[in-house]
């Protein structure tokens, strides 16, 4: 059976594997399984590069995806959060969208990649384009972090304004699969308010030894918990899904609406993934995120502690 997985066109076994949400649990995980398989067998094949530091190991592939993506968190022991087909980055222009997915490799926005890092930063600096758009990506973390941050910058090199533009950072957390539990695909998934309304998700695995989180600072942003594999189209995630603590196999994912940019102009936004023991510890991990500039001082964001701790989740 993993052998005719295998052989699936790339495209198919994309959309194969996505058709999974509308399945009962216990089959989708079985076919999930079998999904992994055929995703792991073309990962090789898009790897560019692997970022080390003390507690996390990042892979950059050649279309750009992460993953896998490992953290120690203290304990000595290194465990992949991201396995593969277990994240996706898509881009939306004027209604229409393309997405590259670790496992897969297509580079539908023809990205390069160039290691940027200097001293104690690690960094790499992802170059391409989509639909009139350039598209930077600078992914960085400190060789000591617990976190990683994902700069992604937009210019539109057209004449004309470009409309809708949206984008998604989305990836299925599977920190149970290494540790060997139970119910390695299972997690407890949440959304809460961290700096702004919504705008930080969690997942934390059933044993409570590994948890992770994507989060940003600043309005334009959707945190949500939705489907089994990591989304494809950005705008299919541009409002809040709050599953408040539930467990199951499912994606973070945060969309950014970013409307419309007038020729010569660009955009940044910026995506934190916090790593953390519980969700608790990437809460803390996440309001404490500086951001490393190669060759430069790193610049602490500015969260006052006080305000961080009079902050409470909140909901829609």
């Amino acid at each position: 059976m993993s052998v005719w997985v295998w052989r699936i066109p790339t495209v198919m076994l994309r959309e194969e594997c996505h058709s999974m949400d509308l399945l009962n649990r216990p089959l989708r995980t079985a076919l999930r399984v079998l999904c992994l398989i055929g995703l792991t067998g073309m990962a090789a094949v898009a790897q560019a590069g692997t970022f080390t530091g003390n507690n996390l190991t990042i892979d950059i592939g050649s279309n750009g995806a992460l993953g896998p993506i490992s953290y120690n968190s203290g304990d000595g022991v290194a465990v992949n959060y991201v396995l593969a087909g277990g994240y996706a980055f898509s881009v939306g222009v004027n209604g229409s969208s393309a997405a590259t997915q670790f496992g897969d490799p297509a580079n539908p926005f023809n990205f390069t990649l160039t290691d940027t890092g200097s001293g104690n930063t690690l960094s790499a600096l992802l170059q391409g384009n989509f639909s009139g758009l350039d598209i930077s990506r600078t992914v960085t973390f400190d060789t000591n972090s617990s976190f990683l941050a994902i700069t992604t910058t937009f210019t539109n090199t057209t004449s004309a304004t470009l409309n809708n533009i949206a984008f998604l950072d989305s990836l299925n957390p599977d920190p149970g699969v290494d540790q060997g539990l139970s119910n390695p695909f299972g997690t407890t998934n949440d959304v809460v308010s961290a700096l702004g309304l919504n705008n930080l998700v969690t997942a934390g695995d059933i044993g409570g030894a590994r948890s992770i989180g994507l989060g940003t600072v600043g309005a334009g942003a959707f945190a949500s918990v939705l489907g089994a594999f990591p989304g494809l189209n950005p705008y299919d995630y541009l409002s809040t899904v709050d599953p408040d603590g539930a467990i199951d196999d499912l994606s973070l994912n945060l969309a950014y609406g970013l409307g419309a940019l007038d020729a010569g102009q660009s955009v940044s936004r910026t995506t934190f993934v916090a790593f953390g023991t519980t969700p608790g510890a990437v809460q803390s991990t996440f309001a404490a995120a500086t951001v490393p500039e190669p060759a430069s001082t790193l610049g602490l964001l500015v969260l006052g502690a006080s305000g961080w701790a009079a902050r409470r989740k909140k909901k829609n």
